[in-house]
Formats: C-alpha cells, structure tokens, sequence
C-alpha cells in the first residue's frame, strides 16, 4: 500500500501536501522497519539490522531532495520493490 502510494504519486505527478503525504507515510514504515531493527529482541543478524536502518535513514534523507525537486521518486519505489521482492 505505501509503495502503491508512491507510484500513485509518480503516475498522477502529485505536487505539494499529495506528495509530501505518500513520501510521509513511506517514512514512516521505514521508520518502523529501523526501530524494530534497532530493539535489543530483533533476532536479525546485527549487519543486516544495519544495512535496514542505513536504508531507513536514507530514505528520509533522500525523500526531502525528492520535495524540494531534487530527486526521482522512483528511486524510493525501486527500495520498496527490492525490499518486497
């Protein structure tokens, strides 16, 4: 559903708060996946726990440039594709 955002985004070229609404709420499920990761329980390899937090980081980081024009969103969806795939 957060990755149908984004390409709903892409597709219908959404601008302002249509757009800052699907990057937020793939923010957001990063943000979930890099504290899940960063708990003491998670039983994930440590270097996988943070290859997924390095990613979650990213993908805040780069979703600004992607508001501001300074980057695709496509990229962001390819993260999410790869990730389910």
């Amino acid at each position: 559903m957060t990755t149908a955002g984004l390409v709903r985004a892409r597709d219908e070229s959404l601008k302002g708060q249509e757009l800052v609404e699907a990057l937020h709420l793939n923010r957001e499920l990063w943000d979930i996946f890099a504290h899940d990761c960063a708990s003491p329980g998670n039983r994930l390899p440590d270097r996988l726990r943070a290859q997924i937090i390095s990613v979650a980081i990213f993908v805040n980081r780069y979703s600004s440039e992607v508001v501001h024009g300074r980057g695709s969103i496509d990229d962001l969806i390819d993260i999410n594709r790869t990730v389910m795939g």
